[in-house]
């Protein structure tokens, strides 16, 4: 019987220049400003806490088109659709290091 091999593919994320980052990390936190109100409010009724991780954070900001509409950098947006096309899991990696605080409120 022939063992399962794990099968790794090799990705390449895009990558960018501080100021591409600094621009994206701008983008995110415009966006968490028209919507931070409304997801803070959900959590309190939902979750009886003031704040988000850093990872709902980033998960609501890049969530639903939210950027796109609210982030006022398409570019940005678009760098940011980037790194998530070449790997969910690699861009989320490169945007918790954007962010230096673990909650949000």
């Amino acid at each position: 019987m022939a063992k399962n091999k794990k099968v790794t593919k090799k990705v390449t994320m895009p990558t960018f220049t501080k100021e591409q980052y600094d621009r994206i990390a701008r983008a995110m936190n415009a966006t968490w400003q028209t919507i931070g109100g409304d997801v803070i409010t959900a959590m309190q009724e939902g979750e009886n806490r003031d704040y988000v991780t850093k990872d709902e954070f980033i998960e609501c900001v890049t969530d639903a088109n939210y950027m796109d509409s609210y982030a006022h950098d398409p570019e940005a947006c678009k760098w940011v659709d980037e790194l998530y096309k070449a790997d969910y899991d690699g861009a989320f990696k490169q945007l918790r290091k954007l962010f230096k605080f673990e909650r949000y409120g």
